[in-house]
């Protein structure tokens, strides 16, 4: 009989670089800061959801209802992923961070219902921009 080897899949590209960035220990403390931000955003997704929030969830727009429904469990995965210092944990922070930059710049109209809350939007537009450039920063650093 012919024995079979098993051969242990060996992260290559995005991936691989991905995991090596994260076991920096700059980037890993700045992954973990970030953790903890995304704590307090997707506690107030699960206000919300819970009724909690500015808004009782009847009366929340439905752009919201949505919006709370998508991020409350992505920003869990973000959290996780990010303290772990996983590679998947760095994508779905990119895939909030980037969505979340589309629909408060090319639909806010449907997230703002006062000046408080384009204060509110804007301010997260400069924290997901000024994440991306210390990422980005920190990524292309050696050591």
């Amino acid at each position: 009989m012919l024995d079979t080897v098993k051969e242990e899949a060996v992260p290559t590209g995005l991936t691989a670089s991905l995991r090596d960035a994260a076991r920096r220990p700059w980037m890993g403390a700045f992954l973990r800061v970030v953790a903890v931000f995304y704590v307090f955003g997707g506690c107030v997704h699960y206000a919300n959801l819970l009724g909690f929030g500015e808004l009782s969830w009847a009366d929340a727009p439905l752009s919201w209802k949505i919006a709370d429904l998508v991020y409350a469990p992505l920003d869990t995965l973000v959290v996780i992923g990010l303290w772990l210092r996983e590679p998947w944990g760095i994508v779905s922070l990119f895939v909030a961070l980037v969505s979340q930059c589309v629909l408060y710049t090319g639909f806010s109209e449907l997230f703002v219902l006062s000046a408080e809350h384009r204060d509110g939007l804007q301010s997260m537009l400069v924290f997901h921009g000024l994440t991306f450039l210390i990422f980005s920063a920190l990524f292309i650093a050696r050591r």
